[in-house]
């Protein structure tokens, strides 16, 4: 299977996350809440980026969880409303059921 096709298969799955929102989670990580508090963005705006990335978007995945839980991590940066942001996902089946996580959302390069 090409990059490319990998890509737009996993993109078509993480859409499909967003019609089961309760399969649907934010890390409440300090550095996303405070992006998101500081650009007055919301889980709505979150879902609209996911909603927008391409496949050249991507910048690694799918890669294994760091702390070796079963699924993937993907990590994109699109543009949305002027600002590039980072996008680390976690995809992960349990009971042939998908989760995703949202691992980070914030601008890109913040520290």
């Amino acid at each position: 299977m090409s990059e490319t096709l990998q890509v737009q298969l996993f993109l078509l799955r993480l859409k499909k996350m967003w019609n089961t929102p309760e399969r649907v989670t934010l890390a409440p990580r300090q550095k996303n809440l405070q992006s998101m508090s500081t650009l007055g963005l919301s889980m709505s705006d979150v879902k609209n980026v996911c909603f927008g990335l391409q496949p050249g978007d991507r910048i690694a995945g799918p890669v294994l969880h760091d702390k070796g839980i079963d699924g993937e991590v993907w990590i994109f940066t699109p543009m949305y409303n002027g600002r590039k942001m980072y996008l680390k996902v976690f995809l992960t089946s349990e009971n042939n059921q998908d989760y995703l996580q949202i691992i980070s959302f914030h601008e890109e390069g913040m520290v």
